[in-house]
Parts: structure tokens; sequence; C-alpha cells
């Protein structure tokens, strides 16, 4: 009975510094965004008034998507990789592709484009090491920041995941790097976005050895979609060629 009753209380105990260290972890996350996020995102706060924005994954999709004519790009991870369009700026946080993406990845536009590397805190890359459909979850080496000439950002630590009210303050959302570059464009508050090669599938529009299921993210989006109705309801947004998406946005097909 006693080795019982200290079984319980042992496993009370653990619970109690489990909750101790993830908000000290909390904390640290945040205590190092405020001041690596002044850095890399003051200066944006409403910079793309009156402009239209493409926010551009690496769904199947992608690949049939028609340049839009003075249009700012935004992309995520190899969506580099589309020969039709320059981008502007391009985030990354999961360097979990080949060398040769990778390498794609440092050497885009350098003088061009603005590359954003997201650092993924202690916590949560230790939860995707032990998760199996994260497994592949790969963090930023130190020095692919310097030889991309890349600006960083922090996503949130585990246990803590809000949508950023502030992104010069608080970590991004870390449910996936579309929505860090969302975020992003938010904050910079264009006229109009456009959705491309967010299908919330599974696969790329180019061959890749490692695929998995993105269709959790259409619960992301609509979350996303319900602070987007309250907080920017003047910005118009479009999904062209939706497929998870279909019926959230405003719908657009070109073909």
């Amino acid at each position: 009975m006693n080795d019982e009753v200290n079984r319980v209380n042992f496993a009370e105990i653990q619970q109690s510094i489990d909750a101790v260290y993830y908000e000290t972890s909390n904390l640290k996350n945040m205590i190092q965004c405020q001041r690596i996020h002044k850095k890399s995102f003051q200066g944006y706060r409403n910079c793309f008034k009156g402009k239209t924005v493409v926010l551009m994954g690496a769904g199947p999709t992608a690949k049939r998507h028609k340049k839009i004519k003075d249009a700012v790009y935004v992309g995520v991870n190899n969506a580099c990789l589309l020969p039709q369009v320059q981008f502007n700026y391009l985030f990354c946080q999961d360097f979990y592709m080949d060398a040769e993406k990778k390498h794609a990845i440092l050497n885009y536009r350098k003088e061009s484009c603005t590359k954003f590397f997201g650092i993924i805190p202690d916590k949560r890359i230790q939860s995707c090491r032990n998760t199996e459909c994260a497994k592949h979850v790969r963090r930023c080496p130190k020095y692919y920041i310097i030889d991309g000439n890349a600006k960083t950002y922090y996503i949130y630590d585990l246990y803590q995941n809000k949508i950023a009210l502030d992104i010069e303050n608080e970590p991004l959302k870390a449910d996936g790097i579309i929505f860090c570059a969302l975020q992003f464009i938010l904050h910079c508050h264009p006229r109009k976005i456009y959705i491309v090669g967010c299908d919330c599938t599974s696969g790329f529009f180019y061959e890749s050895e490692i695929t998995f299921d993105n269709t959790y993210m259409i619960e992301m989006w609509h979350e996303f979609k319900e602070y987007i109705d309250e907080f920017y309801s003047d910005i118009e947004i479009v999904s062209i060629n939706p497929v998870g998406l279909k019926g959230l946005f405003i719908d657009y097909y070109d073909e």
C-alpha cells in the first residue's frame, strides 16, 4: 500500500516539476524572441499597405501558378524552386530536405530576397523527435543563417502556441512554416492576399523522398480565418486552385 502511495506521490511531484519546467522554457522562449524579433521584424508593420501579396506553399498545385503582375511574393521552403516566379521573401524553419534543395534555399536570390529562418525551441524539437509523423523535422544549423544572410525568428515552444498579435514581441504560431509567413504578411497589412500551393494534402510540386500528410493544417487555416475576420477584415483573401481550403476564402480556379 505504501509503495503504491509513494508511486502516486512521485507522479504528482514529477508532474509539478514538468509544469514548472515548461513555464520556464516558455518564459525563456518569450525573452529570446522579444530580443530577436525587434531586429528581424521592426520596420515591416503596414509596409504592404495597398499592395497585393502572393503567399506560396510548395503543394502540388503550385506548379500551375501563373505569375501575378506587381504582386509581392512570399514563399516557404522549396517554393523557391518554382521557375515562373521570383520571391521577395522566403521563410524556412524545417531543414529536412536534401543537400541540393538546402543549397537552393541558401543561395536563392541573395541580393534580392529577404530570408527568415525560424528557430524551433528545445522542448518542441524534442517532441518532434518522439512523434512518428514529425520525426523528419530538423532544426536550422546556425551557419545556414550566416550563409543565407537570413533574419531569424522564434516559434512557440511546447504547450504554448498562439497566433501572434504582434510579431515584434511574440513567438510565431508553430503549426507549420506557412503560418509563420502568413503572420508576417498580416503584420505588413496588404490590401489583398492570394494563397497558392497550400493544398493541405501530401506531396509537393517537385520530387521528394519525404512526404507527409498536411491535412491537419485545414483546422489551423480555419483558426486563422477567424483571427483574420476579427483583426484584418479589410484584407481580401483569395485561394487559387484550392484543394483542402476550398470554401474557406474566395475560391478562384485558373483552369
